[in-house]
């Protein structure tokens, strides 16, 4: 076998031969590979050269006019595919979401504007109002210098939060369909106190008092533009509503006399507006010069009048004065004409009706809807009946203690609830004409005519446009 160390040098030679070997044939494998390489790419540079050749000897055949019309065609075959995209999409979506017939009508409403403008050359401009109620808030639009009035959504809301929340839906809708283009003017109104820069109200028919503040610079820019967004007290929309109502010649169609002479139009002096709802509104049209002032009153919250000990009518008031004034105020105070001349107003007339007539069988709570509704049916209930004549009762004797303190010259009932009950009032109207004229000023009242709403139009809405439209130019 040999000595170890003659094996071992004979293995290392072995090994070292082996590796040359490899090497060598490596070497001659890369040398294949490389004269592969150079006859390929010699091979690829040749073809590459003829194609360039080719090419340009067929990009020779077009003119530039052949280029644009072809890159024309693809834009337009784009545009195509991008429309049918677009249809496709909404299909999908009203097919998941169908629109109502309303939306449909404001659709087309706003697609007509937005034609009318492009076909004028001129630009789309309109104005915003928004009337919120105790829980139903309502958004309209008009155009610059047209009385057309857009009902666009009602909404539901009681809380800040939620208003703006869903406004914002509203703005998300609206806003493709008129190209982005938002109002020059908005003007919001609700109940309650506006701060003296016209940005902020307290909403106070709303239930929660840590969320009813409600401030025009957290609103959404677009739609509510800041400098050119206003808020109005519901009662100041109202009284702007009946003068938008004057100018466009239409104030006869919804209001009608209950005495004196009808009126198509404002007469010069002094006007006293009531609007009976959630509380009790009071707004005063001022003959100020040639135009009409918009003031803002407070008189639901003074104090109820009584007749003298010797009226037939005095017992009576007297019972519900200080049964209401027991109940609300521990007797200490007086009672306010608002605590009559209410929603929660009614409901306390009836509960004090049910109770002292000692009837039985009977709720003493209802909602003022029902108490109203069974008042004014054919076959009305006695208590609800007597309930409501309390209602209006202590409403003319606001209006008439207003007229002899201000010296207003004509009365405007108004509101959705003045439409409801106005059959209600004018089968009453002599006895109501009666405790309107009771006062030692008779005199000064007794040519004094009195108006109601009997067809419904939200005045307070055509208010907010009405000065929407003045603050736009």
């Amino acid at each position: 076998m040999g000595r170890p160390g003659c094996r071992s040098a004979a293995g290392t030679l072995v090994v070292v031969k082996i590796t040359e070997r490899q090497r060598q044939e490596q070497e001659r494998l890369q040398l294949q590979f490389t004269q592969n390489d150079l006859f390929y790419n010699s091979i690829c540079k040749r073809k590459l050269k003829e194609h360039r050749k080719h090419r340009k000897a067929a990009l020779g055949r077009y003119s530039l006019r052949d280029f644009v019309i072809a890159a024309l065609a693809i834009v337009f075959a784009m545009a195509v595919v991008g429309s049918l995209m677009f249809i496709v999409m909404r299909m999908t979506r009203l097919s998941s979401n169908p629109l109502s017939m309303e939306d449909r009508v404001v659709i087309d409403k706003l697609t007509s504007w937005v034609a009318a403008a492009k076909a004028n050359r001129t630009p789309l401009q309109y104005v915003m109002g928004v009337d919120i109620g105790a829980t139903n808030t309502r958004v309209a639009l008009q155009r610059v210098g047209d009385s057309e009035v857009v009902i666009v959504k009602k909404i539901q809301a009681d809380r800040v939060s939620t208003l703006i929340s869903q406004l914002e839906t509203v703005s998300a809708w609206l806003l493709p369909l008129v190209r982005g283009i938002g109002p020059l003017t908005s003007c919001m109104d609700a109940a309650g106190p506006i701060s003296p820069n016209r940005k902020q109200v307290e909403i106070t028919n709303w239930p929660d008092k840590t969320d009813r503040t409600l401030n025009v610079d957290t609103m959404n820019q677009k739609m509510f533009p800041p400098g050119k967004t206003l808020l109005l007290n519901d009662l100041e929309a109202c009284c702007y509503g009946i003068l938008g109502l004057n100018a466009a010649g239409t104030l006869g169609n919804f209001f009608a006399p209950l005495w004196g002479p009808n009126m198509d139009t404002l007469q010069p002096f002094h006007y006293l507006v009531l609007a009976m709802g959630t509380g009790l509104g009071v707004g005063l049209l001022l003959r100020i010069g040639n135009e009409f002032k918009v003031v803002p009153a407070e008189i639901g919250h003074t104090l109820v009048t009584s007749f003298g000990p010797t009226h037939p009518e005095h017992a009576t008031d007297t019972a519900l004065t200080e049964w209401l004034s027991t109940k609300l105020y521990m007797g200490r105070h007086g009672i306010e004409f608002e605590d009559i001349c209410s929603g929660r107003g009614l409901e306390w007339a009836y509960e004090w009706v049910i109770t002292s007539h000692n009837a039985t069988g009977l709720e003493t709570r209802l909602p003022a809807a029902a108490i109203a509704e069974r008042g004014s049916a054919e076959t009305p209930c006695l208590y609800a009946r007597e309930a409501l004549w309390l209602h209006y009762k202590y409403l003319f004797r606001v209006a008439q203690n207003t007229c002899v303190g201000v010296q207003t010259k004509g009365v405007i009932l108004a509101g959705d609830n003045q439409v409801n009950n106005h059959k209600f009032v004018r089968s009453n109207v002599a006895q109501l004409q009666e405790q309107f004229l009771t006062h030692p000023k008779k005199g000064w009242l007794s040519g004094i005519p009195v108006v109601q709403q009997e067809t419904k139009i939200n005045v307070n809405l055509v208010g907010a446009l009405y000065m929407a439209q003045q603050h736009s130019h």
